[in-house]
């Protein structure tokens, strides 16, 4: 799986775990991206879709560290379904 896919099938645990690689709380995640800190909550909810702006800021940075064995394990463990088993 690709990361523009894993962004758009599973936001609820890709930002989540993208924020711990980046060790930002939401707070700081929402204000690097430049948007309201509850805008990172409804995406990671999946209430609402990730704007294509920050769709496309995010794209390269999972890619860069889903790279790592870190994001190799979060990968697997998206396709074998095993939600909150990353490293």
């Amino acid at each position: 799986m690709e990361p523009p896919q894993i962004l758009l099938l599973y936001p609820g645990e890709a930002l989540p775990w993208l924020r711990r690689q980046l060790r930002l709380n939401r707070r700081a995640f929402a204000a690097w991206l430049g948007v309201p800190e509850p805008a990172v909550a409804r995406w990671e909810r999946r209430d609402s879709d990730i704007p294509r702006v920050y769709y496309l800021r995010l794209v390269p940075l999972l890619v860069r560290y889903l790279a790592t064995p870190e994001g190799e394990a979060f990968v697997q463990s998206l396709e074998h379904g095993e939600e909150g088993t990353t490293a």
